[in-house]
């Protein structure tokens, strides 16, 4: 009897002793899957340190250093492809009356190893600012040596109604008339009466007396376009001698004027003058001759 009894307590012990154990290797595997766990975490804030780039291009700016902690809102790099650029333009709302995408635009940069290259307007956006009336073009552009920089100015013009037969005249021969509202030019058409040389210099054209009253004619004009400092107009011959300042002198259709003859790059140069630049070159001359005239009263 007492090694049955021996017997049935020696079983219970080791029945306990395999449960105790069983749950011993319970809580180790649940240690154990607890390690992995934070191994894998640990791995995977590991290989969130490293930051890949969408795309490959050029690092412009690095905000950031080993060691930061930074938060998904904050800016790390900035990363640009300089090998394509887009050139943005401000246009009006009247100038999307004759500018559409697909036209040809000229950048002009001393960056550019030629100083200017073509492309076409690539986008107009068809929202325009409540305020200004403006809106935004874009000139997509291949950049291969990377001249062009992110942030740079750069001048463009948009050439529209391009004509092989247009002819050149300076801006400032343009003149739109009273009486009728239409845009032209004064025209002489009369060369013996205009038979000297222009000339191309302030102090050239200060020395120049006037020429004897000639008559000179409104003639209505197209403008198939406009740059900075020419437009190409049809409606009159190329060669003819035009009004470039004093149009509001002649009034009407017609009349009769003396006039200083000058050429091309001297209208050029006054029309880049600043109204304050011009009025002070005016002032000299009247200076200039005002000194003259009382030393030849002196003399």
């Amino acid at each position: 009897a007492e090694k049955g009894l021996a017997s049935a307590a020696q079983l219970q012990t080791a029945q306990t002793q395999a449960i105790s154990a069983e749950a011993s290797l319970e809580l180790a595997n649940a240690r154990v899957d607890q390690v992995k766990a934070t191994v894998e975490e640990r791995e995977s804030a590991l290989s969130e340190t490293v930051i890949r780039a969408p795309v490959a291009g050029t690092v412009g700016t690095r905000n950031a250093e080993i060691g930061m902690i930074v938060n998904a809102n904050t800016r790390l790099f900035t990363l640009g492809q300089l090998d394509n650029v887009r050139i943005e333009i401000i246009l009006t709302d009247r100038m999307l009356n004759y500018i559409q995408t697909g036209q040809r635009s000229e950048i002009l940069s001393d960056m550019l190893p030629s100083g200017s290259v073509e492309a076409p307007l690539t986008r107009i956006s068809p929202f325009l600012h409540p305020v200004s009336h403006t809106t935004l073009g874009e000139i997509d552009l291949k950049n291969p040596d990377e001249s062009l920089k992110p942030g740079m100015f750069v001048a463009v013009d948009v050439y529209y109604g391009e004509s092989e037969n247009a002819t050149l005249v300076p801006l400032s021969a343009l003149y739109e008339n009273p009486n009728t509202g239409e845009t032209g030019v004064y025209i002489n058409s009369d060369t013996l009466a205009l038979n000297r040389e222009p000339v191309s210099t302030s102090e050239s054209d200060k020395s120049m007396a006037l020429t004897n009253p000639v008559e000179f004619t409104f003639v209505p004009v197209d403008v198939i376009a406009k740059g900075k400092m020419q437009a190409g107009i049809n409606g009159i011959e190329p060669g003819s001698w035009i009004v470039t300042l004093g149009q509001n002198l002649i009034g009407g259709n017609s009349g009769n004027a003396r006039v200083h003859k000058v050429n091309w790059n001297w209208i050029e140069k006054l029309q880049q003058l600043q109204s304050q630049d011009l009025l002070k070159d005016i002032m000299r001359r009247q200076q200039e001759k005002v000194q003259d005239t009382l030393f030849e009263i002196i003399n």
